[in-house]
C-alpha cells in the first residue's frame, strides 16, 4: 500500500508540471501566431504602399474577375480620378467606363486582355489603346499579365502591369502628321486642294475637328476646308 500511495503521490506533481508545460507551449504558440500575423500585415501594407507609388499601373484580379487591388496609375489610365474611384464601382461597371482597342484602332476583346488570360494560368503582353468614355481621351500602354498560384497549383490571382506609352505614341503621330503634311503641301500648286488634304490629315490623328480659313483679297476670312 505504501508503494502504491507513493506512486500516486509522485504522479500528481508530474501531471501538474506537464499541464503547465502544455499551457506554456500553447501561450507561446498563440503569441507567435499573433507576431506572424502582424508581420504579414506589415508586409502587405508595405507592398501596397510600394504598388501605389510606382509609375506603372498595377491591378490584381480574383478568379471570378473582380478587382482586389488597383493603384492610381492604372485607374488614371482607365479614365478614373483615383484608385478609390475605380474600386468603388463593380468590375462590370468599371469596364464599361472605357473602351479598349488594338493599335490599329480595331476593338480589343476583353477576354483577350493579359489580366483575363492570366486567370487561365498563362502569361502574356500586348500594346493596347484605352479610350475613357467620359473624356474621349485616348491613351496607350503595354499591358502584361501573370498568374499567381496557390499551394494546390490553382490560380489565386492575376496581376496586370500597365506601362504607359501615351506621350511616345502622340509624338510619333505628330511627326507622322508633319511628314505627310509636307508631302501634301508640295504635291499641288492649287492651295484649295492641299489645304483640304491638310484638314483630312489632322482628323482624327491630332484633332477631333479642323477648319482651315484664309484671308482673301477683301481682307475677310474665307473658309476653305472642314473635317471632323
Amino acid at each position: 500500500d505504501r508503494d502504491v500511495t507513493g506512486v500516486q503521490t509522485c504522479a500528481l506533481p508530474i501531471l501538474a508540471e506537464e499541464a503547465a508545460r502544455h499551457a506554456a507551449e500553447e501561450r507561446a504558440a498563440r503569441r507567435q501566431a499573433e507576431l506572424d500575423e502582424q508581420e504579414v500585415r506589415r508586409s502587405r501594407d508595405k507592398l501596397q504602399l510600394i504598388l501605389e507609388s510606382i509609375v506603372e499601373g498595377v491591378t490584381v484580379q480574383t478568379p471570378d474577375g473582380q478587382l482586389s487591388f488597383v493603384n492610381d496609375a492604372a485607374a488614371r489610365l482607365c479614365g478614373f480620378e483615383s484608385a478609390q474611384a475605380m474600386m468603388a464601382r463593380p468590375a462590370s461597371e468599371a469596364l464599361r467606363s472605357f473602351a479598349v482597342f488594338r493599335e490599329d484602332g480595331s476593338p480589343f476583346p476583353l477576354d483577350q486582355l493579359p489580366g483575363r488570360v492570366a486567370l487561365q494560368g498563362k502569361t502574356s503582353s500586348v500594346v493596347v489603346r484605352f479610350r475613357a468614355r467620359r473624356t474621349s481621351e485616348d491613351r496607350w500602354a503595354i499591358v502584361s499579365g501573370a498568374p499567381l498560384f496557390d499551394a494546390t497549383g490553382a490560380v489565386e490571382f492575376s496581376v496586370s502591369v500597365f506601362r504607359e506609352l501615351t506621350e511616345q505614341r502622340r509624338t510619333e503621330m505628330a511627326w507622322q502628321f508633319l511628314a505627310e503634311a509636307s508631302v501634301a503641301l508640295g504635291s499641288s500648286l492649287h492651295y484649295h486642294e492641299t489645304l483640304k488634304q491638310l484638314a483630312d490629315l489632322a482628323v482624327p490623328r491630332i484633332a477631333d475637328w479642323c477648319r482651315v480659313e484664309v484671308l482673301n483679297s477683301d481682307g475677310e476670312l474665307e473658309q476653305l476646308a472642314v473635317a471632323h
